[in-house]
């Protein structure tokens, strides 16, 4: 993975760690946001090879 994804994948989870107090819906969302980024890396990850032109 490029270091800016695993940046902003630890970012996240830093967020939604470090919100005790938050309500819960925006706890929802962090992990709303966590589970997209995982399915987006994850779809990335798998893309097939285009053969150079």
């Amino acid at each position: 993975m490029k270091p800016s994804t695993t940046r902003a994948m630890v970012l996240e989870d830093v967020m939604a760690l470090t919100m005790p107090g938050a309500r819960n819906f925006h706890l929802c969302l962090d992990l709303v946001e966590i589970a997209q980024s995982v399915l987006i890396v994850g779809y990335a990850w798998r893309w097939p090879k285009q053969a150079a032109a």
